[in-house]
């Protein structure tokens, strides 16, 4: 009687990953046909315009996430010499990228904290939003997510092995992390982490550990020695969000959110292992201090980096929460009703917030532009970003008067979705005014004949362009999302 019931759980434990893969690409799919924002258009150009072996030289701003686009060149090279090669087939490879990183995390945590827990995880975080954003969106973070679940997988491998061959895989897979982002080194540190606990109730394998932790610092210095002028560079740009305490509120609050109904009973677990397994407290120390990792960042650097640097940590977040709300369940089989508890509020959250939904969520939390959201759902994942339509709007308004025009979009604005919205959809060449990125402004649209338009963020945005160009009066037109359309009146 035994042996049906333990092939029937081999049977789940091998279908299982794979079905959370296929929710996390059916639950993003629906996003790969979005328009491109202001970091995918510069990724775009980057990988259209330069020759393969040029990529890994153009780091003059830290937007080239170089392995990440040195995959992108190869896929639209293969892709091209095929046949026609549209400006959503760049999603595909982060796509596959992050719903590969589901499906061996998943597998993984089945084994190591049962098949509850190492399902729903995984599974809810690849149906959010949040993981949308980054599986579909056209830059590294989908790559260093993927990246971090292989790192761990083979971390795991080289404390239990004294193989050089582990050794040499472990520091390729941090140097194409690297290579991918230098912020991916959060995510190595906090897998490095996950085993310390091991090696001081062992008392032993150190160098290992230490090997974990130096190995990618190791590979960062290696990959970028080649541009490293130009790596400083973009350090000294000194780019990042708003401020501290809104990049944690804006990271924490986010990644809380794609899980919040699990977390409760996630805390639960950490109380009973704290208490009922003392051997546990030095894991959930280093858990803790894995979770708090980026809140350190946040304090320590005066201008903090984008909240969205922090996705491929989210790997080793799901792992850290997995563990005690498997002790969680473990300790509930026999108390039915608290054993399902967790699975119908998180169900009934997601139901209530899946896709378009979410809006409700992240207007409440970060504002209804988006502007403020680097995780949930920014300006360019809602329906009210159309660069499309602000550039159908602006023909259609001109040539109901019947006259010449021209537009000029601000750098807030995002005006590389306006100009690559351009290329691709009927608009006159020429029509559209902008200053290029990280260049001195030479743009006198004051000169320009015809009737003019200013496509702006915010009335301090419109201003300031009004102030430039020695425009004393406008008109508002239209809105979509944070691309506001004014006419000016001379």
């Amino acid at each position: 009687m035994k042996q049906p019931d333990k092939i029937s759980y081999s049977r789940w434990r091998s279908i299982l990953p794979w079905f959370c893969f296929a929710a996390a690409v059916f639950a993003s799919a629906g996003f790969l046909y979005r328009m491109l924002w202001f970091d995918e258009v510069l990724t775009v150009q980057l990988v259209m315009n330069l020759p393969l072996e040029r990529i890994y030289y153009a780091y003059e701003i830290p937007n080239n996430h170089i392995v990440f686009s040195l995959a992108e060149k190869i896929w639209f090279l293969i892709v091209g010499a095929i046949g026609n090669f549209s400006y959503y087939f760049f999603r595909i490879p982060p796509l596959i990228f992050c719903a590969a990183g589901i499906f061996l995390l998943s597998r993984r945590l089945i084994r190591l904290c049962g098949i509850a827990a190492g399902t729903v995880l995984p599974l809810v975080f690849g149906i959010s939003t949040t993981f949308a954003i980054f599986s579909t969106g056209i830059r590294g973070y989908a790559l260093g997510f993927f990246l971090t679940v292989l790192i761990f997988l083979q971390a795991e491998k080289l404390m239990r092995n004294t193989k050089i061959s582990d050794y040499i895989l472990y520091f390729l897979l941090a140097y194409l992390a690297m290579g991918t982002a230098p912020t991916n080194l959060a995510a190595t540190t906090a897998v490095a982490l996950l085993f310390l606990p091991k090696c001081v109730k062992q008392k032993g394998k150190y160098g290992r550990l230490v090997y974990l932790f130096v190995s990618p610092c190791v590979a960062l210095l290696a990959f970028y020695l080649p541009v490293w002028e130009k790596f400083l560079g973009c350090i000294r740009l000194g780019e990042g969000w708003i401020n501290g305490s809104s990049a944690a509120y804006n990271l924490y609050c986010s990644a809380g959110f794609t899980v919040c109904g699990l977390l409760p009973f996630c805390a639960i677990g950490v109380v009973l292992l704290w208490k009922k397994i003392p051997r546990f407290r030095w894991d959930i120390l280093c858990g803790l201090l894995i979770l708090l990792m980026p809140a350190g960042v946040f304090l320590i650097f005066k201008v903090p980096p984008f909240p969205r640097v922090f996705f491929p940590l989210c790997a080793v977040w799901l792992i850290v929460l997995a563990v005690p709300f498997g002790m969680y369940l473990k300790l509930m089989k026999k108390n039915r009703l608290l054993l399902i508890l967790p699975f119908v509020i998180q169900g009934v959250l997601c139901l209530f917030f899946f896709q378009d939904r979410t809006e409700l969520a992240a207007s409440a939390l970060f504002g209804k532009d988006g502007r403020n959201d680097d995780f949930i759902l920014p300006y360019f994942m809602r329906r009210s970003f159309e660069p499309h339509k602000v550039l159908h709007f602006l023909k259609q308004h001109a040539e109901n008067g019947g006259v010449d025009f021209h537009a000029f979009a601000t750098f807030n604005s995002d005006a590389p979705s306006l100009f690559f919205a351009s290329t691709i959809f009927p608009f006159p060449e020429g029509r559209l005014l902008l200053d290029r990125l990280n260049r001195p402004k030479t743009i006198r649209f004051q000169d320009y004949t015809g009737r003019k338009y200013i496509v702006c963020e915010t009335p301090a945005d419109l201003q300031a362009a009004m102030s430039r160009f020695g425009f004393k009066q406008v008109i508002p037109l239209a809105e979509f999302g944070i691309q506001k359309v004014y006419q000016v009146i001379e």
